[in-house]
């Protein structure tokens, strides 16, 4: 396509939180979601897949997160200073929801994919937007952002009201 569009998957066990999702995207969709039979370490693990239609009201968030490579044809994706005008307690909550677990020493974002430089400007809009506590930890040479456990009562407040009930178990206390 020559314009973006999203594209949301979650394990088919996750099924109330894709319907979630598919019901607020629903209007942009042109169709239910997919179920797709997947491979997880070689064992069998079913995943579903929602789908917005390609908008070009879409590029301005595509060009957010991801940069075209020197190449022309391909993208990375990155963190920008950007990124702050959209961080929000939703976004927050869904950004912990597609990508976070708890952990008995707070909650760790999964940024694997981004560099240590962009989970810096991460943990310091954390910080900024919402008071939030947050480290760097490398796991597998990678970098993950963890909320401390300190910072673990305020980062509740501000995504619960935002969580279905099927997802609320990532935010045990």
């Amino acid at each position: 396509s020559v314009t973006p569009y999203f594209v949301f998957t979650q394990t088919i066990k996750r099924f109330e939180y894709i319907w979630h999702v598919y019901l607020r995207l629903n209007p942009y969709c042109g169709r239910l979601p997919l179920i797709n039979p997947g491979l997880r370490k070689g064992i069998p693990y079913p995943f579903m897949q929602v789908m917005t239609r390609s908008y070009p009201s879409l590029i301005p968030l595509h060009n957010l997160f991801y940069k075209v490579n020197v190449n022309g044809n391909t993208y990375t994706k990155v963190v920008t200073i950007d990124l702050l005008q959209y961080l929000n307690p939703i976004s927050l909550a869904y950004w912990a929801m597609d990508d976070g677990s708890w952990q008995p020493n707070g909650f760790y974002f999964h940024t694997e994919a981004f560099t240590f430089e962009e989970c810096f400007l991460l943990v310091q809009m954390l910080h900024y937007r919402f008071g939030l506590f947050s480290t760097i930890q490398q796991h597998d040479s990678k970098p993950m952002i963890n909320i401390s456990v300190k910072s673990m009562p305020l980062f509740r407040s501000i995504v619960t009201p935002h969580f279905p009930n099927s997802m609320l178990y990532k935010l045990r206390s």
